[in-house]
């Protein structure tokens, strides 16, 4: 590819990111970052914006903003002076992840625990940029002494860390491990500086060489897949963290929805919204698996019924929506459920720290007899004229 045809291949890729953000207030956020070393480039990006109409500034904006790096990076003294990027591809890089922080629910994040983390003495002190600039160093000095050549971007939002990371084994030849990095696949990370927990964005399992570096990185010992997984970030993570608290508000919680009458008019705003420990924070799902095993009974009568012996019979319940939790109460409250105390799993959805559960049968009776009520519920469901 010639640098003509990769300069056209950037460009593209820039108007195909900036198109993807929904309004102007968007694009005003990401301008002011991307010049935030060149303010008055900032503000004359949306210089007599308002003679526009509204349907045409979106694409008014994209048009001026992809001229503007294309012009910062074919004058590379005017770039230098300002302060700002010289490389197209380090501005798409920036703006594909900052995308990302305004489109997180496109992806699928898992959830990893961090193991033996322990929380910096005075992190809460910390300016989050300056843990985002230091964990960016670490993040590339681990990577180099594992052998990689490795690109990390970084962004802060709220309380979060967001990293864009891509890498590619060092060669001799170093010209080539950087034209390689640059077609390199992107792996996005979020982390909340203080909390033991690391967010993996896609289907892939996270890879053990990038694992182990933000485990140096936070000092822990190690990391472990939890079977967590979804589209919202805020409610993965409060998630974890109604799991993790043990106070009035969580035992208030689950005694209401276990002693909770599915005849009781006021069910509904428990139900539709069960109040998280935060209550800042809604637990939202969209997507939760029940597996469970269970012996085959009372079987005898039946032809071939040896064949049955030590066999069991496998299960999944698969739910898929915007509100998992919200809907499945929504169906208890409608009476298409018919257990009364709401099935364990269920009443636990908002603090149990995971949305892919198994059913573990018990000697004991209350636990068995729970087992069998769950099974029942799946296969008991009322459809309505």
């Amino acid at each position: 590819m010639s640098a003509r045809e990769w300069e056209e291949y950037n460009k593209g890729k820039l108007e195909g990111l900036l198109r993807k953000l929904a309004n102007e207030r968007e694009i005003r956020l990401l301008v002011d970052k991307v010049f935030q070393r060149a303010p008055d480039i900032a503000d004359e990006m949306f210089q007599g914006i308002e003679e526009y109409p509204k349907t045409h500034r979106k694409n008014h904006l994209v048009n001026k903003i992809v001229s503007k790096i294309t012009f910062l990076t074919n004058n590379l003294n005017v770039s230098r002076d300002l302060g700002l990027p010289r490389k197209i591809t380090d501005y798409v890089k920036y703006i594909d992840l900052f995308v990302l922080t305004q489109r997180s629910k496109s992806k699928t994040w898992k959830v990893y625990h961090l193991e033996n983390y322990k929380k910096p003495e005075n992190w809460a002190d910390l300016d989050l940029l300056e843990i985002a600039v230091q964990f960016r160093y670490k993040l590339k000095s681990t990577m180099r002494t594992q052998g990689y050549c490795t690109s990390v971007q970084t962004e802060t939002e709220d309380n979060r860390l967001w990293f864009s990371i891509s890498y590619v084994r060092k060669t001799k030849n170093k010209d080539n491990d950087k034209r390689k990095l640059l077609k390199a696949r992107y792996q996005y990370l979020v982390h909340y500086p203080g909390e033991p927990y690391l967010y993996l964005a896609g289907a892939a399992k996270l890879p053990d060489e990038l694992g182990k570096a933000f485990v140096d990185c936070v000092e822990a010992k190690g990391y472990k897949p939890l079977p967590l997984q979804g589209k919202y970030l805020d409610s993965l993570r409060q998630l974890r963290l109604n799991r993790e608290v043990q106070g009035s508000k969580a035992r208030l919680l689950q005694q209401s929805l276990a002693s909770a009458s599915l005849e009781d008019p006021n069910l509904g705003s428990i139900f539709k919204h069960p109040a998280p420990v935060n209550e800042n924070c809604i637990p939202l799902m969209d997507n939760v698996r029940v597996d469970a095993q269970v012996e085959f009974r009372d079987y005898e009568p039946l032809q071939r019924s040896e064949e049955l012996d030590g066999k069991k019979l496998s299960i999944r319940l698969e739910c898929h929506g915007d509100d998992v939790i919200g809907g499945l109460h929504d169906m208890a409250e409608a009476g298409l459920i018919r257990d009364n105390p709401l099935p364990r799993w269920i009443q636990d959805l908002t603090k149990s720290g995971r949305n892919l559960v198994t059913l573990v049968p018990s000697s004991r009776r209350e636990k068995d007899s729970e087992l069998q009520s769950i099974l029942s519920t799946a296969s008991t469901i009322r459809i309505r004229e």
